[in-house]
């Protein structure tokens, strides 16, 4: 699912209008520090998301009924 998909479904289950917007590095590292995140714990959290952008950060063990639950987001609705 991509984000564009994921902010539709979570639209459609909420009712009002949510579109994903994607915000740069400096974007994401000010909204943080701007909602009491610690300096370090941002770094951090930019560090891993810019692994998961890259590629370079892959789960250990692939998708399995073992390693994932069948939840999906539009499963979720009603919650």
């Amino acid at each position: 699912m991509s984000f564009d998909e994921a902010a539709e479904t979570l639209a459609q289950t909420l009712g009002r209008k949510i579109v994903y917007v994607r915000c740069d590095r400096e974007e994401a590292r000010q909204s943080m520090l701007d909602s009491a995140v610690s300096e370090n714990a941002c770094e951090l959290l930019l560090e891993m998301y810019e692994a998961v952008e890259a590629g370079r950060l892959r789960p250990i063990e692939p998708r399995s009924s073992r390693t994932t639950t069948p939840t999906t987001l539009p499963s979720l609705r009603g919650r």
